[in-house]
């Protein structure tokens, strides 16, 4: 396992609540970076929704964040056949410090042609680029 899977791993400690620790390696100062944070609530939400796969996240940043450990309540909003909407809300010492709302979907399911799969354009390199 990766250190970044090993700085992002939550468990489920009740029904709609996870545990997880934020760690020193993924910070800009004394605070978390966002998107390590982020991530973190994605992992929850990949375990605790139907759907594993995100598709849309958003995220309000309420509070910092602090090293050590966090609480995570999740809120199933919407389970449909192809997504599941949910909500989750990162706790520190009691106090709501990030909510996200997102959807998920289980992208080996999708069907039709996908962007994301089509090669990338061979465009110059930099150094034969001119302004």
């Amino acid at each position: 396992m990766s250190q970044f899977s090993n700085d992002t791993a939550v468990v489920q400690v009740e029904d709609k609540l996870w545990r997880g620790e934020l760690c020193r390696g993924w910070r800009i100062g004394e605070v978390p970076n966002g998107g390590y944070v982020l991530a973190v609530a994605g992992r929850v939400l990949s375990q605790a929704l139907p759907h594993r796969d995100p598709l849309a996240a958003n995220a309000f940043y309420l509070a910092p964040t602090g090293l050590g450990p966090i609480d995570c309540r999740v809120e199933l909003l919407r389970h449909g056949r192809n997504t599941s909407h949910a909500q989750l809300r990162m706790y520190q010492q009691g106090e709501l410090k990030v909510l996200v709302t997102a959807a998920y979907t289980e992208l080996a399911a999708l069907e039709g042609e996908s962007w994301s799969a089509k090669p990338r354009p061979d465009y110059p390199g930099w150094q034969d680029c001119t302004p």
